[in-house]
Formats: structure tokens, sequence, C-alpha cells
């Protein structure tokens, strides 16, 4: 198992903006993080047609060893994750093996609810809004620095606030 913290940020595709937001907010706490979007391996996998037989076992393989890659993993729902077969798998992939996991959190945009995600996000830490993810990670960080919050601009990564 990893020995430094690492955080799987799981997004649907339409939000890849808001994953990196959380990404820089990980960044913020000095912890690492893996986000698909900034993967360089996931980014010449994707350059294969989408009907190569091969794409879709090498971006499964891919998103597996990242999250045996990590320590902890934050799930954002947002009005588009309905759709996603990605976002539950990851949260209970990357799940400690107990009832309710401190390792594992989510984030509901606006609008939603624990109901449109399923009640076992109810097992993770259940957070609403930015301040909520930053005392998750600080959690995560368990003793590393105290960290100022951060601004409404991610100068890294050139995202805004979460909404």
């Amino acid at each position: 198992p990893p020995t430094t913290p690492c955080v799987f940020i799981s997004h649907q595709q339409a939000d890849a903006f808001k994953g990196e937001r959380v990404a820089c907010l990980v960044e913020h706490h000095g912890i690492d993080s893996w986000l698909d979007v900034h993967d360089p391996t996931l980014a010449l996998v994707n350059l294969l047609s989408p009907g190569d037989p091969r794409h879709a076992a090498l971006v499964a393989a891919i998103v597996e060893i990242a999250l045996l890659s990590s320590t902890h993993v934050i799930a954002l729902y947002t009005a588009h994750s309905a759709s996603s077969k990605w976002i539950p798998y990851e949260l209970g992939r990357a799940k400690a093996r107990q009832i309710a996991s401190p390792q594992a959190a989510i984030w509901l945009a606006s609008g939603q609810t624990v109901s449109n995600c399923g009640d076992y996000v109810l097992l993770t830490v259940v957070t609403q809004d930015e301040p909520g993810v930053a005392r998750w990670l600080a959690t995560a960080a368990a003793g590393g620095p105290h960290v100022a919050p951060l601004g409404v601009d991610c100068r890294t990564h050139k995202t805004r606030a979460l909404t």
C-alpha cells in the first residue's frame, strides 16, 4: 500500500474542470493526487481509436493502477454524475475495507443530495462546499502544516472556486 497520501479524484467527464479545482486544493494541502486529465499515459491511450479493442482494457488498467496507488478518494457528484459508470466503482474501490471510511469523501454540487447519489455515500465524508473539502483534506494530510484557505483563483490549475 502507498505510504504517502494520494487522493484519487473521481468525476464525470463533463466535470473535468471541477476535478482540476479539487486537484488544486489537494496540491494546496501538500498532498499528491491522481486526476485522469493529468495522467500522461491515459492521454496516450486516448489517442487510440475508441473502436480499438485495446482502448477500454488499457483505460480500465490505468484507472485500476491509480486506485491501487491512492490512499484517499473524493467523488464529485453533479447533475452529470448520474450517467457515470465509473464514479460509484471508483468510490467503492478506493474506500477502506470497513463500514464507514474517513479516507473516502464526496462533494455534492449545488442542487445535489445524497438521494441523487445513492445511500452508500453516507458511509463516506459528505461535503457540500469547498471549505468542507478543505477540512477533509486537512485530515488526509494529518500532521502536515496548517494550510490557509485557497483563494478564489488557483494559480496552478487556472480554476475557480467550487460551486
